[in-house]
């Protein structure tokens, strides 16, 4: 925060509003006095089997209500594992909220639950972005409070002195929760009505078409999620592990971890290959998701043999990449245009 404002040239005492969006899936467990037991990203892969569990008994109750499976991804999961794996952290916990919302009460002193990111965590209903209060007693876990829920762009609070400190801006500046990180992207491209579809790629890469009421895809390889829009929800498709994966192409064929130069330099060698990538083809992580069946994939790069005739470069390695990533895009969209009835302008 005190680069972000040194960079813009203004003066910390000019900030007039704090907006905080943050990774989907993320999680903090709390106790009764506030104070944090856990904190995890979304990649915490620890209750793969109480997923499981719940998907065989609530599975389609939890889709049809929250937009978003398999469990083993959501908040409730975790919240199970640790009922059995840590009860002892468990005894103490009170209740529960995702990664934004944290940062959200570390400023303010309030817990909410912003309804988008709730609703991608699986602890609030998509339709009405209330508490999905409902699942509590069915899993056992009664113990857990579920914080009230809020619209993006509501005030959640001001900021505190101690945090203000911490921040090198005023005391009183007013919070916002502003949604999920992917729904606050398509945002800012301005993609907010019905028909557009916006793609906002990074370490993954997630399609989401605009829609005016909650559309569910019957196969459910589709999220359904709230928009930081009124009124506006989003069926999504995602590509996996996109920026992911080129970051580690890109690792193989520089010497050590790959910096922006690296990336530029791929760029422009690829911009010299033929579309076809002179037979090199690439499946390295991006593909069409299916959330009903989340699990490992195999991947690589293929290239024509033999070799004499034309070996791959650098260049048509990194074209390849590029190439499977549109290819992976342009299916998602596809699928997003079959479930909701076509896709109209699209923004990457």
């Amino acid at each position: 925060v005190k680069e972000a404002v040194r960079e813009s040239g203004a003066r910390p005492d000019q900030i007039a509003g704090i907006g905080v969006t943050g990774q989907r899936l993320g999680l903090v467990l709390f106790d009764r006095s506030g104070k944090e037991l856990y904190g995890g990203p979304n990649t915490d892969a620890r209750a793969v089997f109480e997923g499981a569990e719940i998907d065989a008994s609530l599975g389609d109750a939890i889709w049809r209500a929250t937009g978003h499976g398999p469990a083993m991804l959501l908040a409730w999961s975790k919240l199970l594992w640790f009922k059995r794996q840590a009860p002892a952290v468990f005894a103490r916990a009170r209740s529960v909220s995702g990664l934004a919302d944290w940062l959200v009460y570390r400023m303010t002193g309030v817990l909410l639950m912003e309804s988008a990111q709730g609703a991608d965590s699986g602890m609030a209903l998509v339709a009405t972005g209330l508490p999905a209060a409902a699942f509590i007693e069915p899993l056992g876990l009664s113990e857990i409070y579920l914080p009230p829920s809020c619209q993006p762009g509501t005030v959640a609070g001001t900021l505190k002195s101690a945090a203000a400190r911490q921040l090198g801006l005023r005391e009183g500046v007013p919070v916002v929760p502003a949604g999920p990180d992917t729904q606050a992207g398509l945002a800012g491209m301005g993609v907010g009505e019905p028909g557009r579809a916006g793609v906002v790629a990074g370490w993954s890469a997630a399609a989401q078409l605009v829609t005016g009421r909650p559309v569910f895809d019957d196969t459910r390889s589709l999220w359904t999620g709230r928009h930081v829009v009124p009124k506006r929800w989003v069926l999504e498709g995602n590509a996996g592990d996109m920026g992911g994966a080129y970051e580690w192409l890109a690792g193989l064929m520089s010497d050590g971890a790959p910096s922006a130069d690296t990336f530029a330099r791929l760029d422009r060698l690829a911009s010299k290959v033929e579309p076809g990538s002179r037979g090199a083809t690439a499946y390295l992580g991006p593909s069409f998701v299916n959330m009903l069946n989340v699990g490992l994939r195999t991947g690589g790069v293929l290239f024509p043999v033999p070799l004499a005739f034309e070996p791959p470069d650098r260049g048509s390695l990194a074209r390849a990449a590029l190439e499977s990533f549109a290819f992976a895009l342009r299916y998602n969209l596809d699928r997003l245009g079959l479930a909701a009835g076509g896709v109209g302008d699209v923004t990457i």
